[in-house]
């Protein structure tokens, strides 16, 4: 289902981490096809040799031309990162949030796109 698709993760955290690992694991999604970002630069290297994926810092320029797009913040930073991005999403891109306690229609509030 996923095999193909463009994964975008913003947070690659704890959560983000065990997701990546996961679809890597099970090989759903290759890890070409993963890129994620990272708040602090002194994890961008960590979870670049850890995952073997690409790591930014810029949300922005992560999320064009994915197919996926998984939000993995802590909640406090939804408003932002939500609004960040909310410019650049393009139909046909898929939005999923694992921010706990953050409803889809905060999140589509934000968003300027009608993407699903």
């Amino acid at each position: 289902m996923l095999k193909g698709k463009k994964l975008a993760v913003i947070g690659i955290g704890k959560l983000g981490e065990a997701l990546v690992t996961g679809l890597l694991n099970r090989s759903e999604v290759a890890a070409e096809d993963i890129s994620g970002s990272v708040a602090h630069e002194t994890s961008r290297a960590r979870v670049k040799r850890k995952l073997g994926i690409k790591v930014t810092r810029d949300n922005v320029s992560l999320v064009k031309g994915r197919d996926i797009v998984l939000i993995s913040v802590k909640p406090q930073n939804m408003d932002h990162v939500v609004r960040e991005i909310a410019g650049v999403l393009v139909p046909g891109q898929l939005v999923i949030s694992v921010a706990a306690s953050v409803s889809t229609s905060f999140i589509q509030d934000r968003l300027q796109s009608p993407v699903p």
